[in-house]
């Protein structure tokens, strides 16, 4: 499964390039929170993405921040992370039950999984969601096949700024 192994490559870079205070989340989380984020939202996460979720919680390395699950309740999941971001942009936006909110481009566009596209590995593509100025079923850009690949270049990309700071 290449979206696993990818995600166990971005874990080791991430283990091996950055210090602990680079490093936002790491935390495990326990697969019952994940199961219940998976509940409230009505989904079943790709594998690539809920082992980040499990080993990782969320985070990443330096500015590089994606959402995942970042309490330890129940009753906390609904108020923070993916979860809450998801809530948060179907309200607002309409963003449709297929559409995970992964990290803010910063542009007003979001990364975001299409679960509409899940393939045979349980895995789906990491794709940019537009949330304003565009038509109700926009075409979505897709920027990975899926959420290891696309958090194993996040990280390169990391280590590359690091590097081209030293």
């Amino acid at each position: 499964m290449v979206g696993l192994s990818n995600l166990n490559e971005a874990f080791y870079l991430i283990k091996t390039n950055f210090s602990d205070d680079e490093i936002t989340g790491g935390k495990p989380i326990d697969k019952h929170l994940i199961k219940e984020a998976e509940n409230i939202l009505g989904v079943t996460l790709p594998n690539s993405y809920g082992k980040f979720i499990e080993e990782f919680g969320y985070g990443g390395a330096r500015s590089l921040l994606v959402s995942g699950i970042r309490c330890v309740s129940i009753n906390e999941l609904q108020s923070t992370g993916f979860v809450w971001r998801t809530i948060k942009n179907r309200a607002e936006f309409s963003q449709p039950n297929n559409i995970i909110t992964l990290d803010d481009i910063g542009d007003g566009s979001y990364y975001a999984l299409d679960i509409s596209q899940m393939n045979a590995e349980h895995e789906c593509p990491v794709v940019i969601w537009p949330l304003n100025g565009y038509e109700d079923t926009p075409v979505l850009e897709i920027v990975a096949p899926d959420f290891g690949t696309w958090f194993l270049e996040q990280v390169r990309e990391q280590i590359k700024r690091k590097q081209e700071k030293t």
